[in-house]
């Protein structure tokens, strides 16, 4: 990421995707939210993005990011509390699997990455989230 302070610009790289429905294997929920806390921090009004080229209002873009990906956080937390497992995580998450996807990427991206995203970094991951108990 590049900030240009004096004309309040942020070059994002990939970083902005807004509402993120899916995740590759590995990435992590909760370094993205720190990360985008990390962010706010500074002064910008445009994002520059390689995924949507110009945000106007970025700033306020990113905070509905980081809100988005909070709301999933709690929400698959507090259904994984509730003793909900496996696929119904995913749509509690607000997200569906995009089979095609999945398909396409060799099971490499799918949004059961981001509910497993979720418990791994609260050390809760019993069983595959792909799967139904």
């Amino acid at each position: 990421m590049l900030l240009e302070p004096n004309e309040g610009w942020l070059f994002a790289g990939d970083f902005y995707v807004g509402k993120l429905k899916i995740f590759r294997r590995g990435e992590n929920i909760h370094q993205m939210i720190e990360s985008t806390r990390r962010v706010l921090q500074y002064d910008f009004d445009t994002v520059f993005c390689g995924h949507n080229p110009v945000l106007k209002h970025g700033k306020t873009a990113v905070r509905q990011k980081l809100q988005y990906l909070e709301d999933i956080v709690g929400r698959v937390q507090q259904a994984y509390d509730r003793g909900v497992r496996g696929q119904a995580l995913v749509k509690v998450a607000g997200l569906r699997e995009q089979w095609a996807v999945k398909l396409f990427t060799q099971n490499d991206v799918g949004a059961d990455y981001v509910v497993r995203s979720v418990l791994e970094g609260n050390g809760q991951i019993d069983l595959p989230v792909g799967r139904t108990a």
